[in-house]
């Protein structure tokens, strides 16, 4: 009886998150969050206790952002041993859960959050305010400075595609030196890079910060934009370096010149 009750109550988002909310935290839990769904139809908030962070998550119900919850807290994909790093660079930190899962991990490093929709990057600052050695950015990552736009509008929550503009918009592209040098950083110890096909502009252009990064975490997605893995391929080729996978996300540790390249 509940349940043919909340299904006329809530929305077909709502009733995802309820349903997802109770395979994940269990029924009473979920009994709880249909209450708070009454005061916060559009966000709903996982505590502290339950994402195993230090503070409340926000996410909004029933979209994408649930499987990206899965996919950094419950799957781990961006669990890498690293020691002691001092500068992450999460570009494509969508609503900011990796970047905070990072936050949570090394807490002596510097988390530089960049995200270019504008929807995202609201809720990316609601979820990283609590932490101050997290710095959001509102931009895209390309390879120079320049402005883009939205391809894809419609899209679910973590697969916006970005496109060059030739008019001014209200996302800014950086390149990773452009982001280094405003951050003041010489160095990155971790790079993810999940930006939806716009690797392939990135990693066409390495050659001026390849060298500076120790790890590279990173998604490809050439079924947007053809070209990214043999653009990757190429941006090694004078690296020596540990690969493995984590999902869909190709990890690269240690990344050094190989001992014959100057």
């Amino acid at each position: 009886m509940f349940k043919r009750l909340a299904r006329r109550l809530v929305s077909p988002s709502q009733w995802a998150w309820l349903s997802w909310y109770r395979g994940h935290f269990g029924l009473l839990r979920a009994l709880a969050g249909y209450f708070a769904l009454l005061l916060h139809p559009d966000i709903c908030f996982i505590s502290a206790a339950e994402a195993e962070t230090r503070h409340t998550l926000a996410i909004r119900p029933g979209t994408a952002d649930q499987r990206v919850f899965d996919e950094v807290f419950v799957m781990r994909e961006y669990d890498i041993d690293v020691v002691s790093p001092t500068v992450i660079l999460d570009a494509g930190a969508h609503i900011g859960l990796t970047a905070v899962f990072f936050a949570e991990k090394f807490q002596g490093a510097a988390v530089i959050a960049i995200e270019a929709e504008a929807a995202n990057f609201a809720l990316l600052c609601k979820n990283v305010s609590a932490y101050p050695r997290i710095r959001p950015m509102h931009a895209g990552l390309w390879s120079r400075s320049t402005w883009l736009r939205i391809e894809n509008p419609g899209a679910a929550t973590w697969s916006f595609r970005v496109l060059e503009s030739e008019q001014p918009t209200d996302i800014r592209a950086v390149s990773i030196a452009d982001v280094m040098q405003l951050h003041g950083v010489d160095h990155i110890d971790i790079l993810k890079m999940d930006i939806e096909g716009a690797e392939l502009e990135v990693l066409t252009h390495s050659a001026d910060w390849l060298s500076r990064v120790d790890n590279l975490l990173i998604e490809l997605h050439d079924r947007y934009r053809p070209g990214c893995t043999a653009a990757l391929e190429t941006a090694l080729r004078d690296y020596d370096y540990e690969r493995s996978a984590h999902g869909n996300t190709v990890v690269l540790r240690n990344i050094r010149r190989k001992a014959n390249v100057t």
